[in-house]
């Protein structure tokens, strides 16, 4: 098993978003998935929202491209996996593993896993993102591993901690998770960037890493990862709005 080397403590942040409405959650959902489908990362996976309605939450459907998902298209879950709502009649796959996480960590309002190339790839190193560069330095501060994916012990839930916002899954990439969806959003952008950045660079000879310090102050707070996000929302609501 590999361990984590010494990075930079992740921020402290006492901030949290307004309580959304229904509508906001699921708007806020479906600029998520189709602002991530901008970065190719639909490949497969999931993505949830926690509902105003304890104990239920949202989900995007297996086999509606990220791209053209709409808020009918979402499935809304209970605490057990049962369908609560479904206009389409979608089927979810995946649940039980974002579930788990919201039910373990209180500011899991969004929980972010999807299948990106660079981020998959790292994942088979079983080895933690380096701060190589101020970029990657966003997320490496707020990262935990899960070595044994698939396999009985520890559950991916466990693996994150009370902390970490950002899971490396040994040879399943990345689950990301935030106070909002535009927040989880942002680390897994954030963190398929750092993937990238490792890989370019692992084997370079003049290969270097941010100085902790430097690491620190660059670390992502929920506050800056939503506005990070925000041309990202801007662009894809937009785009929302013409496709209506």
């Amino acid at each position: 098993m590999t361990t984590l080397p010494t990075l930079p403590t992740a921020p402290t942040s006492t901030w949290t978003p307004a309580a959304p409405t229904r509508d906001e959650v699921r708007t806020a959902l479906v600029v998520a998935l189709r602002a991530l489908a901008e970065h190719e990362f639909g490949f497969n996976g999931h993505v949830t929202a926690r509902d105003v309605d304890a104990g239920t939450y949202w989900a995007n459907p297996f086999g509606v491209p990220l791209a053209l998902v709409e808020p009918d298209d979402l499935v809304r879950l209970d605490d057990d996996g049962h369908d609560v709502e479904n206009p389409r009649g979608h089927r979810v796959n995946g649940f039980a593993g974002n579930l788990a996480i919201h039910r373990a960590r209180p500011d899991a309002a969004a929980v972010v896993h999807l299948h990106t190339a660079h981020g998959f790839a790292w994942s088979s190193l079983d080895r933690p993102l380096e701060p190589v560069t101020t970029d990657a330095a966003l997320v490496t501060g707020l990262q935990a591993l899960h070595p044994r994916f698939g396999e009985a012990g520890v559950a991916p839930a466990d693996a994150l901690g009370a902390d970490a916002k950002l899971l490396l899954q040994r040879t399943h990439g990345f689950i990301t998770l935030g106070r909002s969806v535009d927040e989880a959003a942002f680390y897994l952008i954030a963190a398929e960037r750092a993937a990238h950045a490792n890989l370019l660079l692992r084997d370079e000879p003049g290969r270097t890493v941010v100085a902790p310090e430097t690491a620190a102050r660059w670390t992502l707070t929920p506050e800056l990862a939503e506005q990070h996000f925000a041309p990202y929302r801007a662009r894809a609501l937009a785009a929302l709005g013409g496709a209506r």
